[in-house]
């Protein structure tokens, strides 16, 4: 090849070069960018253990954050209650339990608690609950049992949660506190025992209660004492050291 030649072909590479290289250049980035742009296949979500209890847990609190579906259909009134004898069911008492608008399978537990004081009745602590705890539906309790000091020994005071069948206040749980009745029995039962009377009292309004919310999945309302219920997150010994465990269990289980 001749050196005219050579230059001819330098010069043609070189117009090559400079028209066509750049477009290629712009074409590479646009690639390259469109591939940067590109979402990436998002990596599946790990699927959730299957939580497992320890043995001897209450299947009570696996419930907690359930939703709350509650029947609207009435659940009638137990007339065949009437004809017992009933010492500290009051006709008053009864009167009121039965007024009520209890729903079908509302209430699946009845738990029982002490005070904690010494002395009280459902006004004296409706007026704490109220003023002191700022609770908005007052006496946080469906029925208190007096002890003699400011209401009769065994005497039964119906509350408005129970005339108004509304949520209690009375365990750290609101899911629970919807479907719980709460019993409060006055006297501090780690100081002192409660009175024959107020147990006499507890035995016929828990058999009075379960007849009245009927039952649930042919199985009666669940008795419980507050310390055996309320989530493990806010321990209690409500109500009390005091307090017959074994006689509720033996009466009520």
């Amino acid at each position: 090849m001749s050196p005219r030649t050579t230059l001819c072909f330098i010069f043609t590479c070189s117009i090559l070069c400079s028209t066509q290289g750049p477009a290629q250049l712009r074409q590479d980035e646009r690639s390259r960018s469109e591939k940067k742009e590109e979402p990436r296949p998002k990596r599946p979500e790990p699927k959730a253990k299957n939580s497992t209890l320890p043995k001897g847990s209450e299947p009570l609190l696996l419930i907690e954050k359930s939703g709350l579906n509650l029947n609207e259909d009435p659940q009638p009134v137990p007339f065949f209650g009437w004809f017992s004898r009933w010492k500290f069911i009051t006709r008053s008492v009864r009167q009121s339990i039965d007024n009520a608008q209890v729903r079908k399978a509302r209430w699946r537990y009845i738990v029982v608690h002490n005070s904690g004081t010494k002395k009280g009745n459902a006004k004296a602590f409706d007026f704490y609950h109220t003023n002191v705890r700022k609770m908005a539906n007052g006496l946080a309790y469906h029925f208190v049992i007096g002890n003699g000091t400011n209401s009769g020994d065994g005497e039964i005071e119906v509350g408005a949660r129970w005339d108004k069948q509304i949520n209690g206040g009375h365990v750290h749980s609101d899911y629970l506190n919807n479907i719980a009745l709460g019993i409060c029995l006055v006297g501090d039962f780690n100081q002192q025992k409660p009175t024959e009377k107020q147990l006499a009292a507890l035995d016929e309004l828990i058999r009075y209660l379960r007849l009245r919310v009927g039952k649930i999945d042919t199985n009666p309302a669940v008795v419980k004492a507050h310390k055996e219920i309320n989530p493990p997150r806010w321990p209690t010994d409500c109500p009390g050291d005091g307090f017959p465990y074994a006689w509720l269990h033996s009466r009520f289980d």
